[in-house]
């Protein structure tokens, strides 16, 4: 009884010893005024560093970055999509984002070094909405 009476006091020290873990939420931080419709696609770059991708109305492939603190600005890729894009990162700081084209190929952009790849055009014959994971 003196054991387990010693090692709950043990325990109940140790526990009021450890440092409270807590975050909070910031605010909202606004994307800009661009209009997307469909889902986001989202993948991280870096530590803080995110690459976003949405079809806008114009059924193109829109892409916008976080750097941490702040968004940029909506960019508009060539190549028409039907569906929303579907974003991955391989890791060493690309993301890939893919979308149905309107001809049911596969369509692929790359961000690579802050600048994103005009898209390729992948013979593929998709049936349905690409997800990449």
């Amino acid at each position: 009884m003196k054991k387990i009476a010693a090692c709950l006091l043990s325990f109940s020290a140790c526990l009021l010893m450890a440092p409270a873990a807590s975050a909070t939420w910031g605010g909202f931080i606004s994307t800009g005024n661009a209009t997307g419709i469909g889902n986001p696609s989202c993948a991280p770059v870096s530590t803080g560093h995110m690459a976003c991708a949405v079809r806008s109305g114009k059924s193109v492939i829109m892409v916008n970055e976080f750097s941490g603190t702040k968004w940029g600005t909506w960019k508009s890729l060539p190549g028409a999509v039907s569906s929303d894009p579907s974003c991955t990162s391989d890791g060493t700081g690309k993301v890939y984002c893919a979308a149905t084209a309107t001809n049911g190929d596969l369509e692929v952009t790359v961000l690579s070094g802050g600048a994103w790849s005009t898209p390729t055009n992948v013979n593929a014959a998709l049936y349905s909405a690409t997800q990449l994971r």
